[in-house]
């Protein structure tokens, strides 16, 4: 690293023995920071409990989805949207990626079963690969 340095400030341009940083071909066209094309590598789901009233049992189903690059990299502020289905409705939302490329899903109801499907994420150029994506879970929930 330090030769390196040196020849740079010498104003050479290109080690002449080979050695030094060359630009390195890969199989991925790249879009900023991230390698296209973008997947939903998880979609996890659990249950969480609001509160046990007999007369009214009443849950929450939580859906946690992590967006990648084709490297494995995570993505994050990138929009996804949803459609999130329960026993009494369904609903579609948009939210945007964390830090971690996580973004979460919630929807709170009676007890039943509860469904999310990703149907978009939007990255730009960047792309989804739907066949490399898991784009749907389903949680069964039940009060405890």
């Amino acid at each position: 690293m330090i030769t390196l340095l040196r020849r740079l400030v010498a104003g050479r341009d290109e080690p002449s023995d080979g050695e030094g940083l060359r630009p390195v071909g890969d199989d991925h066209p790249k879009d900023a920071f991230f390698t296209r094309p973008l997947s939903v590598t998880q979609l996890q789901a659990r249950v969480e409990d609001l509160h046990a009233d007999d007369d009214a049992p009443r849950v929450r189903a939580v859906f946690v989805a992590t967006v990648k690059d084709a490297d494995g990299k995570r993505c994050p502020d990138m929009a996804v949207y949803a459609r999130i289905s329960g026993p009494s409705r369904t609903a579609t939302g948009m939210g945007h990626t964390s830090l971690l490329g996580q973004v979460t899903f919630r929807m709170s109801g009676p007890p039943g079963d509860y469904t999310c499907e990703i149907e978009d994420v939007a990255g730009g150029a960047l792309g989804l690969d739907r066949d490399a994506s898991v784009l749907s879970a389903s949680i069964s929930a039940r009060p405890a």
